[in-house]
């Protein structure tokens, strides 16, 4: 069943994260920081941030993500938080953490290449951005993902907008053959770590 996510929520939302993200940088980050990182959107957005819960009502994904033209959550979080997401980080390098060095690494710029022009032009005010969708390891294959970002889509459409944007690591197989097959196309590249994808929405 996919539900929109409460505060409550919140710590079974960074368990999921952590144990669907081993390697992200902000799995490294620790529970607390991720719990206060989800809180902003939920707050904010509340209809863009669902869960999906298994027969036993554990929650076993999520999706959240924003709307195009309101985009300050990330900077809101780094400015309440920034002493302790600083110190994790340093700690992380001191450490040798693969994790904090290649994130270190992914912050040099790369050139972002525009695929699709007619989609550029369309006002932020029309899109919607899927900033992130996992689902267990044990629960992979039986539907839960599909069933998250249909229902994700339906929400943007119903609040208007037309394009559902997303990003993606060119590296993520799965996640690029899994985005495809929902009718998403490349909308713009950044180099060859990470592909932006769109899709048009029904009203």
């Amino acid at each position: 069943m996919v539900r929109q996510a409460k505060l409550s929520d919140l710590s079974n939302i960074a368990a999921v994260h952590m144990k669907c993200f081993p390697d992200s940088f902000s799995t490294c980050l620790g529970g607390k920081l991720l719990e206060k990182f989800y809180s902003e959107y939920i707050k904010d957005v509340p209809e863009l941030f669902l869960v999906c819960e298994d027969e036993k009502k554990n929650i076993v994904g999520f999706c959240m993500g924003y709307y195009m033209e309101k985009n300050d959550y990330s900077r809101s979080f780094l400015k309440h938080n920034f002493f302790s997401i600083c110190f994790k980080f340093l700690g992380r390098l001191l450490c040798g953490d693969k994790r904090a060095w290649k994130k270190l690494k992914k912050n040099k710029d790369v050139k972002w290449v525009l695929k699709d022009e007619e989609i550029h032009k369309i006002p932020n005010e029309k899109k919607g951005d899927l900033l992130s969708i996992c689902v267990l390891n044990t629960y992979r294959g039986k539907g839960y993902a599909s069933d998250l970002i249909n229902s994700y889509e339906q929400v943007l459409a119903k609040r208007g907008r037309k394009i559902c944007i997303l990003s993606v690591e060119t590296d993520n197989g799965r996640g690029v053959g899994f985005y495809e097959k929902q009718g998403y196309t490349v909308y713009g590249e950044a180099g060859k770590i990470k592909r932006t994808y769109a899709k048009k929405l029904e009203a």
